[in-house]
């Protein structure tokens, strides 16, 4: 209602509403001194007031007292002294209760109006306002005019206050904060106009002549479906149509019997079908409300949701650990943040690199822009260590651009409000984020956006404090294995390295054939300990030059098991003790230590197998001599389907035959 209008227009349009209410009030006068007993200005100047504030009072005070002047100088017999003392007095008397109204009822909502308690602070505060006003303007009247029916004109003008407030004031607050327009479409308009013709015609069918009552039920009817269909302005247009059409009727009715229960019958009717349609819509708009703060949780769950698979995502991924935070995290992290917060319109990212900065995600801006003008790391503000609303950003973003800020002015709007946080490391800064509203909006940043973005910033921190000691916790693991598995192979004078080349091997071959992240991570970690169980041989029995004894072969036979053994041990290693174990059974249900056949043995074991005898058949040992990869390829090719699985097996092939398997080797050992 009257949003987009200037303080000038806003006023000169409240004017008119004023002046025109003020008129209506004057339509009937039973005697010299009170109008009848609905007083719409009351209702319209505090609603008005209530909604406006002290920028509407010049509106509201010029267009109640010139109504007041001509409606008494036209209609009344009075001095013109009185005429203009009686219009001061009557103005200031409304001004007042609109005064107290406001300080009185804080606020008004869809939710408080349901309150009971609330309700009926309201109806209180509505009759106290109303005794007010007639009090003051009864008193002057009384004083000024000589009338002997003070309480009796006091009580009238108290029930013409009152019900004018409980008609008009309310739809007016309600329709400022929930209505956008009157009418919509076309066809709502249509729609609108036919209730309005409808609604006046049933008005002269109970007001005319007949005064036929049984027509209220219509009346009453066609107040509940504007409150269904249309906007509380509606229920206030029907309002006026209703005072109007009685007011009207009752200046030409010839004599009637008892004209001021008329009236009172009429205003009570009036009181009641407003008020039961400004329930009825106060319903509905309470449902609605509801239905869109559900649907706005079903939206922030599904953002919650889809934000926590990303972070399970990411749990799941080491970051890289040649950088202190890449690029890509970050990115991620943006999105989640993107997703998750609300009430910004721009957003951008941006990183430390080298001596400048560089944005490298954003959202609604464009990216090269932003990195041809904001590229100086020296003028550029790394201060925020929490989110903070930065209330004048254009000042800070013409301060850093410098001559090239009003080129910049050219591709974006102007800001309204930033909040922006850089991203710490513990005490180093990596990079930042501003989350922008533009000039021409209705967003403005709040204390709990503020905090919001400061729990995300925690959150992201935090997270990345996890994944980077994730990763020290990795290398070091990493670390001590391979230092366990390279002291072994001291122990084992003929294997050095063979261990890594297994893991290389099984790794690539894992790739090759298609499978899961984590079965490539199994596979290659499998590789490193394959002959962990190999601690528990005799040393004289590892390191025999010539040909082992039959028993000696049993012992050696025992080494899966041994490993086994020690890795089964470890919560997490488990997995991979299970493939350790069975990384010597053959396809054809010939090998050890379980003589497991086909499909019953695991994937990774069949993987290891083809990759142990590869690496074997690749380096010296004492009982065979170094085989070519052709030589190679013919083994693997002839045992394929007895010793080794056909997959890995023709994985292996593949491998070989694209010059892999020698350029591994070439880089391995320099030749």
């Amino acid at each position: 209602m009257f949003k987009n209008l200037n303080s000038v227009k806003l006023n000169i349009v409240i004017g008119l509403i004023l002046f025109s209410t003020t008129l209506i009030g004057y339509f009937y006068v039973n005697s010299a001194f009170v109008a009848s007993m609905m007083w719409p200005t009351t209702g319209f100047i505090i609603g008005l007031y209530y909604v406006y504030g002290k920028k509407a009072l010049p509106g509201l005070i010029i267009g109640i007292f010139i109504a007041n002047l001509l409606a008494r100088f036209v209609l009344i017999d009075e001095l013109v002294y009185l005429t203009i003392s009686t219009s001061i007095v009557f103005t200031i008397g409304n001004v007042i209760q609109a005064l107290i109204f406001k300080r009185l009822i804080p606020s008004i909502s869809v939710k408080s109006i349901n309150s009971i308690k609330k309700s009926f602070w309201l109806i209180g505060v509505s009759l106290i306002v109303s005794v007010i006003g007639a009090i003051i303007s009864v008193s002057f009247i009384y004083l000024t005019h000589s009338s002997s029916e003070f309480l009796f004109t006091l009580s009238r003008w108290v029930f013409g206050d009152f019900s004018s407030i409980l008609v008009f004031t309310i739809p007016i607050v309600f329709s400022y904060h929930y209505d956008n327009t009157i009418i919509k479409t076309k066809t709502n308009f249509i729609l609108a106009l036919s209730f309005i013709i409808i609604f006046t015609v049933f008005s002269y069918l109970v007001f005319g002549n007949t005064m036929t009552f049984n027509y209220f039920s219509v009346l009453f009817l066609l107040f509940c479906v504007i409150s269904i269909l249309f906007s509380y302005k509606m229920i206030i247009m029907l309002d006026i149509i209703y005072i109007i059409m009685y007011h009207l009727f009752l200046i030409f009715a010839s004599s009637p019997t008892d004209l001021m229960a008329i009236v009172f019958t009429l205003n009570i009717y009036l009181v009641l079908f407003s008020n039961i349609a400004l329930f009825l819509k106060i319903i509905i708009c309470n449902l609605e409300f509801k239905n869109k703060q559900l649907e706005k949780s079903k939206n922030e769950i599904k953002k919650l949701l889809d934000s926590t698979k990303i972070l399970f995502k990411l749990s799941g991924e080491l970051l890289d650990t040649n950088t202190e935070i890449t690029n890509s995290y970050l990115i991620q992290m943006f999105n989640i943040a993107i997703n998750m917060l609300d009430n910004f319109e721009y957003a951008s990212l941006y990183v430390k690199s080298d001596n400048y900065i560089k944005y490298i995600d954003c959202h609604g801006y464009d990216l090269d822009v932003l990195n041809e003008f904001f590229n100086d790391f020296d003028d550029f503000n790394w201060k925020l260590r929490e989110p903070r609303i930065i209330k004048n950003p254009n000042e800070l973003v013409k301060e850093q651009l410098g001559n090239k800020y009003e080129h910049f002015k050219s591709f974006y709007p102007k800001m309204k409000q930033s909040i922006r946080f850089n991203l710490y490391i513990k005490e180093d800064i990596v990079g930042g984020m501003s989350f922008d509203i533009m000039e021409g909006t209705d967003y403005t940043f709040t204390s709990d956006d503020v905090d919001n973005f400061r729990s995300y910033q925690k959150l992201m921190n935090s997270f990345y404090e996890y994944n980077n000691l994730n990763i020290k916790n990795n290398i070091l693991k990493n670390d001590i294995v391979l230092s366990l598995i390279r002291t072994l192979e001291l122990f084992d004078h003929y294997t050095g390295g063979h261990s890594e080349e297994v893991a290389y091997l099984s790794e690539k071959i894992a790739i090759k054939m298609g499978l899961s992240k984590d079965d490539v991570y199994n596979a290659y970690w499998s590789g490193i300990v394959h002959d962990i169980g190999k601690v528990g041989i005799s040393s004289d029995i590892i390191n025999k030059p010539s040909k082992l004894t039959l028993e000696e072969f049993k012992q050696i036979k025992k080494h899966p098991v041994f490993g086994y053994q020690i890795l089964n041990k470890s919560e997490d290693l488990k997995e991979i003790a299970k493939f350790v174990k069975h990384h010597h059974e053959w396809w054809n249900g010939e090998g050890y230590p379980d003589g497991l056949k086909g499909e019953t043995i695991p994937l990774i074991s069949q993987i290891l197998a083809v990759c142990d005898s590869v690496s074997s058949m690749a380096t010296k040992r004492p009982y065979a001599a170094i085989k070519t990869s052709n030589e190679i390829l013919k083994e693997i090719e002839l045992y394929s389907g007895t010793q080794f699985s056909p997959v890995p097996a023709d994985a292996m092939i593949k491998f070989i035959k694209e010059g892999l398997l020698d350029e591994f080797y070439k880089h391995r050992y320099n030749h």
